[in-house]
C-alpha cells in the first residue's frame, strides 16, 4: 500500500512538472515596446519635445543609445525634416540621424517619473523619429511593457472600473501585444496607438486603480495549450459573445460564442436603433466597391446560432450582392453584427442555443392568390396589381394589353406612373421571378409587391463591436457579482489558462 502511494505522489509531481513546463511553452513577454504615435498619413513635418528632467539627444545605432547632447530642464525644442536622408533638424543643435541611425530622445528622470512631452501630451518614457521613405516623421513612443499598459487599460476598460475587470483587461491587452508584438515593424514600431491594435492614450489617462491593475497582474497572460492567445476584446456584446469562424475567418479553439450574463445594460450599446435611406445604404456599400444600382431591400440569408446575422443578400436594381461575417456590419457602418431589418429587435436566447428559424424577407414576394376583387383589382389577366408602399391607396393597375413598349414601371415616392418609355426597367424589379411577363404565363396569381428606391431600412439591433472574446462591459458586470480576473478570462476564452 505503502508503494503504490509513493508511486502515486511521485506520477502527481511529475504531471505537475509537465503542465507547469507546458504551460510556459512559447510565452515571451518583451519588456519593452515601441508604438507609433503618428505615421502614414498622420506623419508630423515639424513636432515640439519637451521633459520636466531635461532630454538626452542622440541617436539608436544597433540598439543602443549613442549620447550627442542634453536639453535643459522643461526646455522645449522644435523637430523638424532635415534635407539629409533619414535625419531631422533640431532648432539650436542642427542635424542629428541618418537611414541607420535613428534619432532618440530620452527623458530624464523628475519627481520619480520619466516623461516627455509631444506636442503638448504627456507619455511615460522616451521618443524616437524615423524617417520612411515618402513620408514625414514617424513618431515613436518607447517606453515598458508595464508603462505601456498603464495608458492602455484606463482607455478600454475605464480607470475606476472594478479592479478584478480591470485586472482581466489587463491581462488580455499584456496577451495581446505579446502575440502581435511585431505587428507594426514594418511602419518602423510594434503596434498602433488606436483600435487597430489597443487603443493607447499615454500619461494623461493613467488611474491609480487601473496602474494597481497592471502592477497587480505583472507579468501574467492568457495561454491556450501553452501558447499566447490573440486576446481580442470588444465593448458590449448585447447577450452573447460570437464565435471568431462567424466574424472572421477561421474557427479558434478558444473563442467560442458564451452567454454573456452578467453584462450590464448599457444605454446606446446593449440595444440600439439606426434609420438608413436606400441612398444611405447605396453609399455606405459603394465603400467597399458594392454597386448593384438603386438599393431595393436589403436580406438576411443566413444566421449564426447566437442570432446574428452571418450573410446578408444586397437587391437593387442592377443585380444582387451577398456579403457575410464582419462584411455585414463594417459596410453598413452598424455597431454590431446582430441586427434585424424593419422588423422587430433580436432576442437574447438565455437557454441553449439553437439555430433560429428566421423566414427571408423578399424584395420583391409573390403572393399566392389574387386579393378579392375591389376597385383596385381587375379580372383580367392582361393587368398587373402593383403594391408599392404600405397603404393601399398607393396601389395601382397597369393595362399591358396595348403595345409594351408604350409602359414603364417607374419609381418615384412610391407611385407608380405609365410613361411612353422602353419596358425594361420593369424586368429587372421583378428579380427574375417571372420572364415573360406579356406571355401566357402572365395570371393573376403572379402578384408582386415593388419596393421603392427612396425606401427606409430600420436596423434593430443589439452590442458594440465585433463580439469575439472577452466583453467589456460583461467583465465589468461579472467582476461586480464577485467573479475574480482569472474566473472571467476563462468564461470568455474557452479552456485558456492564466500564467506568469
Amino acid at each position: 500500500m505503502r508503494k503504490i502511494i509513493v508511486l502515486l505522489l511521485i506520477l502527481i509531481f511529475i504531471l505537475t512538472i509537465n503542465i507547469s513546463c507546458y504551460a510556459k511553452v512559447n510565452v515571451n513577454v518583451p519588456n519593452d515596446i515601441r508604438i507609433g504615435l503618428f505615421y502614414g498619413s498622420s506623419a508630423k513635418s515639424q513636432v515640439k519635445l519637451s521633459s520636466p528632467g531635461g532630454i538626452e539627444i542622440g541617436v539608436m545605432k544597433n540598439g543602443e543609445f549613442v549620447y550627442e547632447d542634453e536639453t535643459n530642464k522643461g526646455e522645449e525644442i522644435i523637430v523638424t525634416k532635415s534635407s539629409k536622408a533619414g535625419a531631422i533638424y533640431i532648432d539650436g543643435y542642427g542635424d542629428i540621424g541618418s537611414p541607420t541611425e535613428y534619432p532618440y530622445f530620452k527623458s530624464l528622470e523628475k519627481d520619480g517619473l520619466c516623461l516627455i512631452v509631444i506636442d503638448g501630451k504627456k507619455y511615460r518614457g522616451n521618443v524616437e523619429i524615423r524617417r520612411l521613405s515618402d513620408s514625414d516623421m514617424t513618431i515613436i513612443n518607447h517606453l515598458s511593457m508595464q508603462e505601456y499598459l498603464y495608458g492602455v487599460v484606463p482607455r478600454e476598460i475605464g480607470g475606476n472600473s472594478p479592479i478584478e475587470a480591470v485586472k482581466a483587461q489587463a491581462i488580455v491587452a499584456r496577451t495581446y501585444a505579446a502575440k502581435n508584438y511585431n505587428k507594426q515593424m514594418k511602419l518602423g514600431f510594434n503596434l498602433k496607438p488606436n483600435s487597430e491594435d489597443q487603443a493607447y492614450g499615454g500619461y494623461e489617462w493613467e488611474v491609480a486603480n487601473s496602474n494597481k491593475g497592471v502592477d497587480d497582474t505583472n507579468g501574467m497572460v492568457a495561454v491556450y495549450n501553452g501558447t499566447l492567445i490573440n486576446g481580442n476584446y470588444f465593448s458590449t456584446s448585447g447577450g452573447y459573445t460570437e464565435s471568431s469562424e462567424n466574424v472572421w475567418t477561421s474557427a479558434v479553439d478558444y473563442l467560442k460564442a458564451v452567454p454573456d450574463t452578467y453584462e450590464p445594460e448599457v444605454t446606446g450599446n446593449t440595444s440600439w436603433v439606426v434609420t438608413m435611406s436606400s441612398q444611405e445604404v447605396k453609399s455606405s456599400l459603394a465603400k467597399y466597391g458594392v454597386n448593384v444600382g438603386e438599393v431595393l431591400d436589403l436580406v438576411p440569408t443566413q444566421f449564426t446560432d447566437a442570432g446574428r446575422v452571418l450573410e446578408l443578400k444586397i437587391i437593387g436594381s442592377n443585380g444582387e450582392k451577398v456579403i457575410s461575417k464582419s462584411n455585414v456590419r463594417s459596410y453598413l457602418g452598424l455597431k454590431s453584427q446582430w441586427y434585424t431589418i424593419n422588423s422587430e429587435a433580436p432576442i437574447v436566447k438565455t437557454s441553449e442555443l439553437a439555430s433560429p428559424k428566421v423566414e427571408e424577407q423578399k424584395a420583391v414576394e409573390p403572393v399566392d392568390e389574387m386579393p378579392s376583387q375591389t376597385e383596385d383589382t381587375t379580372t383580367k389577366d392582361d393587368k398587373w396589381y402593383l403594391k408599392t408602399g404600405d397603404e393601399e391607396t398607393t396601389n395601382k393597375t397597369i393595362d399591358y394589353s396595348s403595345d409594351e413598349k408604350n409602359y414603364v414601371k417607374e419609381y418615384d415616392d412610391g407611385i407608380v406612373e405609365k410613361e411612353k418609355k422602353e419596358m425594361k426597367p420593369l424586368l429587372a424589379f421583378f428579380v427574375n421571378k417571372i420572364t415573360n411577363p406579356f406571355g401566357e404565363n402572365v395570371s393573376r396569381t403572379a402578384v408582386y409587391k415593388a419596393v421603392s428606391s427612396n425606401k427606409t431600412f430600420t436596423f434593430r439591433g443589439r452590442g458594440w463591436g465585433h463580439a469575439v472574446g472577452m466583453s467589456q462591459n460583461g467583465a465589468k458586470g461579472m467582476a461586480k457579482a464577485g467573479f475574480s480576473a482569472e474566473d472571467i478570462i476563462k468564461w470568455y476564452y474557452t479552456g485558456v489558462d492564466v500564467v506568469k
